[in-house]
C-alpha cells in the first residue's frame, strides 16, 4: 500500500455527528409543518427539546465513540437504540412544555421517518467513504505486528475489511521480535512508514524489549495498542475496546480520545475564554498598555513558539514581563531574574500576564486546563531524559493544569521537579472529566488570590 500523510480519523465521528443532528432537525420541520401551536414558545420549545435530548442521548449511549463505519445491521440496531431513548426524552420534554401529548398520527411519522432517515443518512455516508476509499484517499497508518496467531489474522481481516475506514494497514507479520537489532528495525520501521497506530499480536520476547518499544512509541507519539494477554502487563491505567469482538488493549486510557468528550471539553473552553475575553482582557489589555508605556519600553505582547498538541508548534501570547532580551527563547525565568521588570513582577504574581492565553484557547491552539506548553529548547531537552515527556502532548497545552495546582507550578530546575510535572500531567490525561476541569479552574483561581511561593 501507499504510504500517503494521513489525517487524524476524527472527522468521520464529527461528520456522524453533523448528519444525525441535520436529519433530526429536517424531520422536525416535517413535524413542525403538520402540526398546531398555541404560540411561538411551544414551537421553539419543541426544536430546542429534540436537540437537547439528541444531544444528551447520544452522549449517554456514546454513540459516536465508534472507530469506524458499521455495517447495515450494526447500523440499525445503534439507531433503533438512540432513538428510543430519544423519543421517551422528546415526549417527556414536550408534553413538560406543552402540557400536552404529541398527536398519534404525528409522533408515528415522527418516529418511522426519523428512523429511517438516520439509518440512510448514515448508509449513504458509508458509500462515499468507500468511494474515496477506492481514490486511494487514506487517513491513518496501521501497523499490525503477529505471527500465526488467530487474534493477529482476526485483526488485520477487521482492518481490511469492506466496514472499516480511514486505514492505510501495513502487516509485518514475517517478522518475529526476539532480539534487540530486530526492535531498532521495527523502529526504523515504523519511522519510515509514518505510524499512527500500532497494535502488537505476537508472543511477547523479553520483557525489557517490549518496554523499550512502548517507551519508544509514546515518545514518537505512536499509540501503542496489545492484543492480548494481559499477564505480560504491569496492570495499570489501561483500557480496552472490542473490535468485532475481538478485545484490543490501549497501553493507556485516554478519556479525550472520545469524540463526546472533545466536545465537551472544547464547549467549555469557548464558552469560558469568551467570558474571560469580553469581561477581562477588554479592559485589562488597555490597561497593562497604559502602564506599560510608563514602565518600560517594548511591546505589549511577548508571543513565543512553544510545545503543542502532537508536538506542533504554535505561537503563545502572553502579556511581556521582562525586558526585551536575546535568552527568552532559552533561559526560563528564575527567582530574583534580572530581567523581569517590577510591572512584570506584579503580572507574574497575579498570573495576570498568562491572561492573553485565553486568545489561544479561543482560537483552539490551547485549552483551558491541560499541560503546560513549555518552550522548544525544553521539549527537545527533557524528551532525551525522560522517558514518558512526550505524552503529555498527545493533548492541547492548557493555561493552567493538574501539575500547575497540586505544587509544580513555576521553575523546573531540577529534573526531578520536571518529572514530578510530568507525572501529573499525564494522571490528567489519563483521568479527564469536566468536574476534573473545573475542579483544576476553582484550585487556580484561589491559589492566585491567596499568592504562590513559586509565581515569580
Amino acid at each position: 500500500m501507499s504510504t500517503t500523510q494521513t489525517q487524524q480519523p476524527d472527522f468521520i465521528q464529527r461528520h456522524l455527528a453533523t448528519i444525525d443532528l441535520f436529519t433530526i432537525n429536517f424531520v422536525a420541520v416535517f413535524l413542525d409543518y403538520h402540526m398546531d401551536y398555541i404560540n411561538v414558545f411551544q414551537q421553539l420549545a419543541l426544536f430546542v427539546g429534540i436537540n437537547i435530548s439528541w444531544f444528551l442521548t447520544a452522549y449517554f449511549h456514546k454513540a459516536y465513540r465508534i472507530r469506524n463505519v458499521m455495517g447495515f445491521r450494526n447500523i440499525a440496531r445503534s439507531v433503533f437504540n438512540l432513538m428510543l431513548s430519544h423519543i421517551t426524552t422528546v415526549t417527556f420534554i414536550y408534553c413538560y412544555s406543552i402540557g400536552s401529548p404529541f398527536p398519534k398520527r404525528i409522533f408515528t411519522l415522527y418516529i418511522f421517518v426519523s428512523f429511517f432517515s438516520l439509518i440512510l443518512a448514515r448508509k449513504f455516508y458509508q458509500k462515499y467513504l468507500e468511494n474515496k476509499e477506492r481514490r486511494g484517499y487514506q487517513y491513518r497508518n496501521v501497523m499490525v505486528l503477529g505471527d500465526d496467531r488467530a487474534s493477529a489474522k482476526r485483526l488485520i481481516k477487521f482492518f481490511s475489511s469492506s466496514s472499516t475506514f480511514g486505514v492505510n494497514l501495513f502487516k509485518n507479520d514475517k517478522i518475529n521480535i526476539y532480539r534487540k537489532e530486530d526492535i531498532e528495525l521495527l523502529k526504523k520501521k515504523i519511522t519510515h512508514l509514518k505510524i499512527n497506530d500500532f497494535y502488537w499480536s505476537q508472543a511477547v520476547p523479553d520483557k525489557k524489549l517490549m518496554r523499550d518499544l512502548i517507551t519508544w512509541c509514546e515518545n514518537q507519539m505512536v499509540r501503542f495498542h496489545y492484543v492480548p494477554e494481559f499477564s505480560h502487563f504491569k496492570l495499570r491505567n489501561i483500557s480496552v475496546d472490542l473490535y468485532e469482538g475481538l478485545p484490543v488493549l490501549h497501553y493507556r486510557k485516554e478519556p479525550l480520545e472520545r469524540f463526546s468528550n472533545r466536545v465537551f471539553k472544547r464547549c467549555f473552553d469557548i464558552f469560558f475564554s469568551s467570558l474571560v475575553i469580553i469581561f477581562i482582557l477588554s479592559w485589562l489589555i488597555p490597561l497593562v498598555w497604559i502602564a506599560m508605556r510608563f514602565s518600560m519600553p517594548g511591546p505589549l505582547f511577548f508571543i513565543q513558539e512553544r510545545s503543542g498538541k502532537n508536538d506542533e508548534t504554535f505561537r503563545m501570547i502572553k502579556f511581556r514581563s521582562m525586558k526585551v532580551n536575546k535568552d527568552s527563547d532559552k533561559q526560563q525565568a528564575t527567582k530574583d531574574d534580572n530581567r523581569i521588570t517590577k510591572l512584570g513582577s506584579i503580572l507574574r504574581k497575579s498570573s495576570l500576564d498568562e491572561m492573553p492565553q485565553f486568545i489561544n484557547v479561543f482560537l483552539g491552539t490551547m485549552t483551558v486546563v491541560g499541560p503546560r506548553p513549555h518552550m522548544l529548547k525544553h521539549t527537545e531537552e527533557y524528551s532525551a531524559l525522560i522517558n514518558t515527556y512526550m505524552v503529555r502532548h498527545l493533548v492541547k497545552p492548557g493555561i493552567t493544569g493538574w501539575a500547575q495546582v497540586t505544587g509544580y507550578r513555576g521553575g523546573t530546575e531540577t529534573l526531578d521537579l520536571m518529572e514530578g510535572r510530568v507525572k501529573r500531567d499525564i494522571w490528567y490525561l489519563e483521568n479527564w472529566s469536566l468536574l476534573l476541569d473545573i475542579k483544576v479552574v476553582y484550585l487556580t483561581v484561589k491559589n492566585a488570590l491567596m499568592g504562590e511561593e513559586n509565581a515569580y
